[in-house]
């Protein structure tokens, strides 16, 4: 039932398969199977098209036809192509990114200019697809003709240029609020870099900033504290394990903040 399968990944929150599959002449598109199947699925070719009949040799829907979940005319920029590559669902460390399917279409090797990049979520393939191609210019390098996709283990995405030889990281700007290495986990390894960082002034994320007003007190502790247990793999609920607790003298500021904090709503209470 596939014609051309051009790259698949899995999920790594769900286990969910994801294909890319390259059309004959008309349609380009993307297949799923979900973690519960028990495989077996036929998914049209070549009967079938993408979500049409294939030209000149296609008909009806097959028995047990599963159709793509996404499909796009080869001839409708910027949602055309003719190359589609499969990519994955983001599950790194930007938390504005979660669940988004990446992938992309190389039309051809003559360069960046006829590769189209998309994202869409996966409960609403063709109502939310848009095209991000304006926000992945390289910063330095060619980037042309791409023709993969790859993950790290915390989930950073990346794309692999075969006509260059190079390999660019997707580098977003946002991270979960107290994920101060950016391994796409809030955990007791975010809190050894903020008492690392304790009365620090002048710094960022990465030294334990989580509220990004330069510098490192209490406050950002009870940020990390409020977003421990979250990771991509399990964004929506934090852990209920018990809270590590920072050394004494950060412990003294953060009881300071928390009892300004107490005051403030109370006047407001009686006012």
């Amino acid at each position: 039932g596939l014609r051309n399968p051009f790259r698949d990944s899995f999920d790594r929150a769900t286990g969910d398969l994801w294909i890319g599959d390259v059309g004959q002449g008309q349609r380009e598109e993307i297949d799923f199977q979900p973690a519960s199947s028990d495989g077996g699925e036929n998914y049209g070719w070549r009967l079938r098209e993408g979500l049409i009949q294939t030209p000149t040799v296609g008909g009806a829907k097959p028995a047990g036809n599963v159709d793509p979940v996404y499909d796009y005319d080869r001839n409708n920029d910027p949602l055309g192509g003719s190359v589609v590559t499969g990519g994955y669902v983001y599950r790194g460390p930007d938390p504005t990114l979660q669940g988004k399917y990446f992938f992309l279409d190389s039309r051809n090797s003559a360069g960046t200019a006829d590769d189209n990049y998309w994202t869409f979520d996966p409960a609403n393939p063709f109502g939310t697809v848009a095209n991000i191609d304006s926000q992945l210019t390289p910063n330095v390098g060619s980037a042309q003709f791409p023709v993969s996709f790859g993950e790290d283990a915390v989930g950073n995405l990346y794309i692999t240029y075969i006509a260059s030889g190079e390999v660019y990281r997707i580098n977003t700007d946002a991270f979960q609020p107290g994920d101060f290495n950016g391994d796409a986990s809030v955990d007791g390894l975010d809190l050894d870099i903020w008492e690392a960082g304790f009365g620090m002034t002048g710094v960022t994320r990465t030294s334990g900033d989580a509220d990004a007003d330069g510098d490192v007190d209490g406050a950002d502790f009870l940020v990390w504290q409020q977003n421990l247990g979250w990771s991509a793999l399990n964004p929506a609920t934090p852990a209920s394990a018990s809270v590590p607790e920072p050394a004494t003298s950060a412990l003294l500021a953060i009881a300071a903040i928390a009892a300004c904090r107490w005051r403030r709503v109370t006047t407001r209470d009686i006012r």
